[in-house]
């Protein structure tokens, strides 16, 4: 579930924020900073990536049971 609540962040952040990683990422789109633009992309998908591995490891301790 941590995924859908990163993935409904960064959309509310691109739809209406006025500042915030959303917000740099579609200035970079509009002054065509593509590389700009791929590398905060790529930082939002490793700060998910991590957090998803943190947070395995105690999901597999407190509910053993969900992984069958």
């Amino acid at each position: 579930m941590l995924r859908w609540a990163w993935t409904y962040v960064i959309v509310a952040e691109l739809i209406g924020a006025t500042s915030g990683s959303g917000r740099m990422i579609m200035d970079s789109q509009r002054l065509r900073g593509t590389g700009q633009m791929i590398v905060r992309i790529m930082v939002i998908w490793l700060i998910g990536l991590v957090t998803d591995f943190l947070l395995k490891a105690p999901n597999r301790r407190l509910f053993p049971w969900a992984m069958l």
